[in-house]
């Protein structure tokens, strides 16, 4: 996959669960990518680069900058608990 362009992402998080742990959490995106396929993929800062979140098998779903709302922590709560079975 090829990034195209990379604008801010300003306030949106991405959930992730954390199967160590057995809980989910929330990250700031630092940015979204379009892609060569025409799909816009969020990016989170990893330790020492940047990566999409498809390259973290433990993403979830994104979280607008208001969020979580209960319908968005109910979402989260659902995939993550489809991941523990």
């Amino acid at each position: 996959m090829k990034l195209l362009q990379i604008m801010p992402a300003d306030g949106w998080k991405a959930a992730y669960y954390d199967e160590e742990n057995q809980a989910w959490g929330i990250e700031p995106l630092v940015g979204w990518a379009l892609a060569d396929d025409g799909c816009v993929i969020g990016l989170l800062a990893a330790s020492d680069a940047v990566v999409t979140v498809d390259d973290d098998a433990a993403f979830l779903t994104y979280i607008r900058p208001d969020g979580p709302t209960a319908q968005e922590r109910h979402e989260v709560i659902h995939l993550a608990g489809q991941r523990v079975r």
